[in-house]
Order: structure tokens, then sequence, then C-alpha cells
């Protein structure tokens, strides 16, 4: 029966993956586009750029993500550490936003990746207002004896 401790640990698993695809895109990235689009250089130099500087932000991700899931197997939930993580995830989307957007002014579809990020980012930001408020009310409900 599938239940909430397998579904985190699926999560910690498929983010440990996309760890791994984001070392491996690191050191493929550039003989990939390279080979395919090689009468393309402009582009190819585009691509690296944008990506290379996405990579600190997205292992900044990753990072709390990690951390995040950790604390949901421990059971701890609606704790301040997990409003700070989810901020930052925030901010690393919004960082994203940033970095494709300027790309964009080259490349044209960065635009669409910006646009995403930038959805994202709003998602969590709410996702993180509502655990915020959750954490406010365990801790005044734990004031109440």
């Amino acid at each position: 029966m599938w239940n909430a401790k397998k579904s985190t640990v699926l999560s910690l698993v498929m983010t440990y993956v996309c760890a791994a695809a984001l070392i491996a895109m690191m050191f493929i990235a550039p003989s990939f586009l390279n080979y395919w689009y090689n009468s393309f250089q402009s582009l190819v130099k585009t691509v690296l750029v944008v990506f290379y500087c996405c990579c600190p932000i997205a292992f900044a991700a990753i990072y709390c993500l990690l951390r995040l899931l950790s604390n949901i197997r421990k059971e701890y939930i609606f704790e301040n550490q997990n409003v700070s993580l989810l901020r930052l995830l925030s901010w690393c989307c919004f960082g994203v936003t940033l970095v494709t957007f300027i790309g964009g002014i080259l490349y044209l579809p960065f635009y669409l990746v910006a646009g995403s990020s930038l959805f994202l980012g709003l998602i969590l930001r709410v996702v993180k207002n509502v655990i915020a408020a959750a954490v406010e009310i365990k801790t005044e409900n734990e004031l109440t004896v």
C-alpha cells in the first residue's frame, strides 16, 4: 500500500537522481550542444552560459529539497526551518527567472523557462506562507495549557 513515507522516500530518490543528472549535464552539455548545434556556435555559447549560471542555483535548490524532505521523514513538518527552506527554494526559482530572462534577450525560448520558474517561485511563496501560518498556529497551541 502506498503511503506518505513511501512518497517521501520516492521524492528523496528523485531528488538524488536530479542531482546526479545535473552533475552529468555539467560535463556532457558542451560536447552534446556542439555535436547537435555545430553550425550555431553563438547559440551554443548562450545556452552554456545561461546553463552554468543556473547550476549553482540548482544545487542550492537541491540542497533545500534534501533538507526539507529529511525534515519531513523525521516528522518535523510545521517548523520554522521548513519555512526558511521553502523561502530559499522560492528565491532559487526567482534567481533562475532572472538568469533566463536575461538569456532570453539572446535566445527567445529562455523566456518560457523564465515564465515557468517565476510561476513556480510564486507557488512556493504561497506554500511557504501557508506553512508559516501553520507554524504560528502550532506555536500558539503549544503555549496553551
